[in-house]
């Protein structure tokens, strides 16, 4: 299986798990807001409290969700203060379930797509809501390891292996790792940010051995 339907598999089991629950899409003001509002002490109210204890309820009882967008993740790590941010990325990781939606791009092409695919193939389309959502370690776009130095079949189980595990990182783990090169206002921070990406995606690909 290559990593293309690997992806795609993983996107319907993820859909089919949040079936039943409603999104709830927050800008990043409200974040701010649910994010102040959990750090202020019980006995002292905030405009936000009872909006982030209804929240948090209807995630629990399985009704809901607050899934993310490209746009609010990169504004969550325009954030100047480490601190804050992280604790804005604890709070998208509880109620969000780990889930944005794709990006712009990627949703404009899967429209495109299925109206071409579903008039001659409806049969083979899959529906657009399954092929909506994804982890957020995904939300600017999917990428993979350089993997041209191995053999077919060791390079494919090093994407997927690669695949599953940034499936599964919370979004706090990220700020971690390049929440200060992301807020900075250097013009050419996410030039030098995405060349040192890349050097640690090939510097611990050979690390992975769930494959």
């Amino acid at each position: 299986m290559d990593l293309r339907r690997h992806a795609r598999n993983r996107q319907i089991e993820l859909a089919k798990s949040l079936q039943g629950r409603r999104a709830i899409y927050l800008d990043l003001k409200f974040w701010i807001g649910l994010r102040d509002a959990e750090a202020t002490s019980g006995h002292t109210p905030h405009p936000y409290s009872d909006l982030l204890a209804a929240l948090r309820r209807t995630v629990t009882e399985h009704r809901a969700f607050c899934p993310i967008s490209d746009s609010c993740f990169l504004e969550v790590f325009k954030q100047s203060d480490s601190a804050t941010r992280r604790k804005t990325a604890a709070l998208i990781d509880e109620l969000s379930l780990g889930v944005t939606i794709i990006p712009f791009e990627l949703r404009v092409g899967n429209e495109i797509a299925h109206l071409l695919h579903a008039a001659r193939t409806p049969e083979q389309v899959f529906p657009l809501d399954q092929l909506v959502w994804t982890k957020l370690s995904y939300a600017l776009d999917y990428f993979s390891p350089p993997v041209g130095m191995f053999d077919k079949h060791t390079a494919r189980a090093i994407e997927k292996a690669f695949f599953d595990h940034m499936w599964t990182i919370p979004l706090v783990e990220i700020e971690q790792h390049i929440g200060d090169a992301m807020s900075t206002k250097d013009p050419v921070h996410h030039e030098r940010l995405a060349h040192t990406l890349n050097q640690d995606v090939a510097q611990h690909a050979p690390e992975i051995k769930s494959f």
